[in-house]
């Protein structure tokens, strides 16, 4: 397990004010056997943090059950140890070299009513800005997937900008969206691997097809469908 430097008493050249993990996988495949009731890690390399993803509720995609993850409400909530002050504002400033940059979902989705009383045209849309990540409970194996974050910048009281502003700000700039799905080719393949085997009821040979599913599904993003915002 690696950890990043500790922020002491330099903002900008650290990165956090506590020893930050590397932990969990990069969001495209989990453990065997997941479960609802699991909280699941990601390393967001964004932001230079682990995050966590909490249970949603039941999908499925070509035929095959998956179990939806979101973020968990404290990954963009109110954190000293991150900084974060605001519901729904995730800060970047020490990742970014000291640029006040702040990450939210986009629209300010979830964001607390005080961001949204400066914006006008914006308006959140739970399916259209939610990230997600669908996955295969017997392999652990990512199906399905959005990846949606917006960056803001912070305009308040003592930014170099302007000092005229007594409150804070956040002017999104953009915000993007990353993700894809299993073609219906592969997903085909692993029914016939997995699903075929758990009908047998043999525990050796759910588990060699397992094994086989997850070597297939490592290509999986070079054939998913990509999806663009």
């Amino acid at each position: 397990v690696e950890s990043l430097p500790s922020r002491v008493d330099d903002p900008v050249n650290g990165v956090w004010n506590h020893e930050e993990f590397v932990l969990g996988t990069d969001g495209t495949q989990f453990h065997p056997d997941v479960k609802e009731d699991e909280e699941l890690k990601v390393w967001l390399s964004d932001i230079l943090r682990t995050i966590e993803i909490v249970y949603s509720k039941d999908t499925e995609i070509e035929g095959i059950d998956l179990l939806r993850f979101v973020l968990s409400e404290k990954v963009l909530g109110v954190d000293s140890a991150f900084d974060q002050t605001v519901n729904g504002i995730g800060n970047m400033t020490y990742s970014q070299d000291g640029v006040p940059l702040m990450v939210s979902k986009p629209a300010f989705l979830d964001a607390d009513a005080s961001v949204h009383v400066n914006i006008t045209g914006v308006t959140p849309v739970y399916d259209n800005h939610e990230t997600f990540i669908e996955v295969e409970p017997i392999t652990g194996a990512v199906m399905n997937a959005a990846k949606r974050l917006q960056i803001s910048f912070l305009i308040g009281a003592g930014n170099f900008l302007t000092s005229s502003i007594k409150e804070d700000h956040y002017m999104p700039v953009v915000w993007v969206e990353e993700g894809g799905a299993i073609t219906p080719e592969l997903a085909e393949k692993f029914k016939d691997a997995i699903y075929a085997a758990q009908q047998i009821g043999d525990v050796a040979p759910i588990a060699g097809a397992a094994i086989g599913a997850v070597l297939l599904l490592t290509s999986m993003f070079i054939g998913i469908r990509a999806r663009k915002p």
